[in-house]
């Protein structure tokens, strides 16, 4: 199977940051620049083993899971907005290489064996987003 199960992904449950994490950039005295972030919304799917794990991270082990997440201005190219000026981490359609190495587009979310952190999903949002460029080139 070719999509995001599994493994290699953390366990850490993707909570939402605090209203704190919106703040504008700054130039602390330390030298170090604080990111901007822009709350948007992740849907996903958990497997039957994620909607499990779900439970005793104390979730709601449903199927589809729609979350708010922080995201980093720099890593907007992986959001979509609506008309209506709803902001969506990209992460369907998804896209993936079948056997013979060809770009694949699935309109269904990913799906996680494990409840996926936000680095999770934003490197899913990265892949497919490298992806979909491909797809396009191909087409």
């Amino acid at each position: 199977m070719s999509e995001a199960t599994g493994g290699d992904l953390a366990t850490a449950a993707a909570e939402p940051m605090p209203a704190s994490a919106d703040a504008v950039s700054e130039f602390p005295r330390g030298g170090r620049i604080q990111t901007r972030t822009c709350a948007v919304t992740a849907i996903y799917r958990l497997s039957e083993q994620g909607r499990k794990a779900s439970l005793l991270d104390g979730g709601d082990g449903r199927a589809v899971q729609e979350i708010k997440v922080q995201v980093p201005t720099n890593r907007f190219h992986l959001v979509s907005v609506d008309a209506e000026g709803h902001a969506q981490l990209r992460l369907f359609p998804r896209y993936y290489l079948n056997e013979q190495q060809e770009v694949i587009r699935d309109s269904e979310p990913p799906i996680f064996d494990t409840v996926p952190s936000v680095d999770d999903l934003l490197k899913e949002a990265a892949r497919n987003h490298q992806l979909e460029r491909a797809y396009r080139v191909e087409r």
